[in-house]
């Protein structure tokens, strides 16, 4: 699903799999074909506003306040569907959670 040099890699203190950003999109694009529902989860920082640059950004990377819904003007969630988010803290970290299906 993308290329061998750089594949996804298994976090083993988060205990999940991760992706290089650059592929990102790419990767939950094509898992949505093969799956009904993805969950994604992606760290973000409750403290941190969203700004301009945040609302102009071209691609998904994101980790403002605004959980990246308002990134790029949500241009990157595009092909998803939300069906469901929720939010979790992890040693000390935010995440949060979306739980999407494809719009296509």
């Amino acid at each position: 699903m993308m290329p061998t040099a750089t594949p996804p890699m298994w976090d083993g203190q988060r205990n999940c799999w991760t992706a290089p950003k650059g592929h990102f999109l790419t990767l939950s694009n094509r898992l949505l074909k093969q799956h009904r529902h993805l969950i994604i989860g992606r760290e973000y920082r409750p403290g941190e506003r969203c700004n301009a640059r945040c609302k102009s950004a071209e691609g998904p990377y994101c980790i403002c306040s605004c959980r990246a819904k308002h990134h790029g003007h949500g241009r990157w969630m595009r092909d998803f569907v939300t069906v469901n988010e929720f939010g979790t803290r992890y040693r000390h970290e935010s995440w949060h959670w979306l739980v999407t299906t494809s719009a296509r």
